[in-house]
């Protein structure tokens, strides 16, 4: 076990990472072998503890996810999704100016050819 893994675990900072570096520190803590099984057995309790937590912390997390961010109205297959609906409507308004433009062009095309 290196040292500055022996000085998180001993300053709270970290857990061991397996029970093996657990018998590593208890260990070098001079923990007497007999004694090893109590200290796995916190050592699990503890790792559960905190799987738990975790499990807690991610179910309020995706909660206040789904609030500050709702899921918009479902869609059914048959529809559109909005912004398929946003894409056709820009480009119909697309073709619509690209028709007003071109008879405008004839038009005035026409008015040339008139005054000749």
């Amino acid at each position: 076990m290196s040292r500055s893994a022996a000085y998180r675990i001993s300053h709270r900072q970290h857990l061991p990472s397996n029970v093996e570096q657990l018998r590593s520190y208890l260990f070098a803590c001079q923990v007497k072998e007999g004694k090893f099984h109590i200290w796995i057995k916190a050592y699990y309790r503890a790792k559960a503890g905190i799987a738990e937590a975790v499990e807690r912390q991610t179910a309020l997390m995706w909660d206040l996810s789904r609030r500050a961010f709702p899921e918009p109205d479902v869609v059914l297959d048959d529809e559109t999704a909005p912004i398929e609906q946003a894409r056709l409507e820009r480009r119909r308004q697309t073709a619509a100016t690209e028709a007003a433009a071109l008879r405008r062009a004839r038009a005035e095309r026409a008015a040339r050819e008139g005054q000749q």
